[in-house]
């Protein structure tokens, strides 16, 4: 498999669509999908699951539980955080005009 990757789940929905929702805002995965449980959740904590295996996600007992809200969550700090970095970028470009002597161009920044 080329295609491997890692992610937090951070809510479940045996029911819902998506069934999993990971903290990779785009990714939505198929009740088909391959999975593979790197750790799980025992008595509060997280333990290593040793000797996983690649299963589809169906194939799983899943109960609901996590935060209802977690792709809305994640999608509203993914854009506040590309609003900070526009921001500071700004911010830059505009100190960088001042100390060239070019602030006259300011305006068409902001």
């Amino acid at each position: 498999p080329g295609g491997l990757r890692e992610a937090t789940i951070l809510s479940i929905d045996p029911k819902g669509d998506p069934i999993l929702t990971v903290d990779a805002a785009f990714t939505c995965l198929e009740p088909d999908h391959q999975v593979k449980l790197l750790q799980r959740c025992r008595r509060g904590k997280l333990v290593d699951n040793d000797g996983g295996k690649y299963r589809p996600i169906n194939q799983y007992t899943l109960h609901k539980e996590g935060d209802p809200d977690a792709l809305r969550n994640l999608i509203m700090r993914n854009a506040a955080k590309g609003k900070e970095i526009i921001q500071k970028a700004k911010e830059n470009a505009i100190a960088e005009m001042e100390k060239d002597g070019t602030s006259a161009f300011k305006d068409m920044i902001r």
